[in-house]
């Protein structure tokens, strides 16, 4: 693997402030305050800086230090240890191989097999439980788990709420005549919503802060199918006629189910590459 080098300006612009300065600067977060002293889920913890794998949930073990411990790296290469002598002390600096970040130190006061604490600050790690991974092995293909995550999210999601409209009716003062009408609509849009949000999942998965750009992605995506579910809803209220927005409604969701699980599907094939 080629090493990483990057300007000050670069890692700046690629990491958070204390990000920044615990992996560029050598810096330690405050105990028990990481994300992942206390995790205890399976998977891989790969660097901050460039997400080379490098310790894994097999060699985690709680060294009531309030920072993530490990006894063994995954791999003896992907971690460099350095002679530390910073604040009046001999340690050992544990840095990542590829890219040169700070990663913490290591000392010899681990369990068996290997003697060692890799006490690792949580702030230069990234958690990693392979559910993208398992994916490729499941038995149909891509398009149809994404198909069948959609439905399950319907199914807990949407369809339960278009079954309590009319107390959410209720509780909005609309007339009883329009309960059905905010019912239909429901039904009618929040497969779409279903949809796009596993869409906007697959799209952003195994990506840093997706969480974020999830919603950035997503939220414009719904405003079509919330405003004719909207606009339904009110005209059946009124007793207006409602057919154009609920055969829009209707359409969006059609259309989505149809293409958007090819697309999910898609994205997480350029994500497993």
């Amino acid at each position: 693997m080629t090493k990483i080098s990057k300007t000050d300006a670069q890692w700046r612009e690629q990491l958070s402030e204390q990000e920044y300065q615990v992996t560029r600067q050598q810096g330690t977060e405050r105990p028990f305050t990481g994300e992942y002293w206390d995790h205890t889920a399976k998977g891989t913890y790969r660097c901050k800086c460039c997400q080379s794998a490098l310790f894994t949930s097999d060699t985690k073990f709680d060294a009531h230090c309030g920072w993530p411990s490990f006894y063994d790296t995954l791999d003896k290469t992907g971690v460099t240890e350095i002679r530390d002598t910073s604040h009046g002390m001999i340690r050992i600096e544990v840095r990542c191989t590829n890219c040169d970040a700070h990663l913490g130190h290591v000392f010899p006061d681990g369990p068996d097999p290997t003697g060692q604490r890799y006490c690792i600050n949580s702030v230069s790690l990234d958690f990693e439980d392979g559910s993208l991974d398992l994916l490729t092995t499941a038995p149909i293909p891509l398009e149809a788990v994404a198909a069948v995550k959609a439905l399950a999210h319907w199914l807990t999601t949407g369809l339960p709420l278009a079954f309590i409209a009319p107390l959410l009716g209720l509780m909005l003062d609309l007339p009883v005549a329009g309960f059905p009408w905010l019912m239909g609509s429901l039904l009618l849009g929040t497969p779409a919503l279903s949809i796009i949000g596993t869409f906007g999942a697959a799209l952003t998965v195994g990506l840093k802060r997706g969480g974020l750009l999830l919603s950035l992605l997503v939220l414009p995506l719904y405003v079509p199918t919330l405003i004719f579910g909207a606009e339904a809803a009110r005209r059946g209220v009124e007793g207006l006629p409602l057919a154009t927005p609920a055969l829009l409604l209707a359409g969006i969701s059609l259309v989505s189910m149809a293409l958007l699980p090819i697309a999910a599907a898609a994205c997480l094939r350029i994500n497993l590459r």
